[in-house]
């Protein structure tokens, strides 16, 4: 059931959406925007949630020393040596847990990464941006 106050909630924190939204240039996928909750892409940008991902691909996991809000599991598997490759962003944009289990060879693992990309044109779309975000 809505309420009528629910409404104008609703509608106010949709429009708040696009003030804390960063600006995109025009060639910036729309899969990218799934992850600006949580990331940002600029060269020596803050992190937020996570890490900031400007650079990240061919990087160990968990290198972001600006960051320090590493769950547990993910430090596990970035002690594996995983590095972010195509292939393992693939996969650990697909779905985190699943990745995290085999990657750490642990049955129950948790992560902050709560978005799972399932359609792989968008995952290749964000891997393509991600692997264009280097000096």
């Amino acid at each position: 059931m809505m309420f009528p106050g629910n409404r104008k909630i609703a509608s106010l924190l949709f429009g708040l959406t696009f003030l804390v939204t960063p600006a995109f240039a025009a060639d910036t996928p729309k899969a990218v925007r799934s992850c600006v909750a949580c990331h940002t892409f600029d060269k020596g940008g803050p992190s937020k949630i996570g890490p900031n991902l400007f650079g990240v691909v061919g990087k160990p996991a968990a290198s972001d020393a600006n960051f320090a809000k590493y769950g547990e599991d993910f430090l596990a598997a970035a002690g594996t040596g995983l590095t972010w490759t195509d292939d393992t962003l693939d996969a650990y944009i697909a779905d985190p847990v699943p990745f995290l289990r085999k990657v750490t060879g642990k049955a129950s693992v948790r992560t902050y990464m709560i978005t799972r990309i399932r359609r792989a044109d968008e995952r290749a779309e964000i891997i393509d941006y991600l692997k264009s975000l280097k000096d």
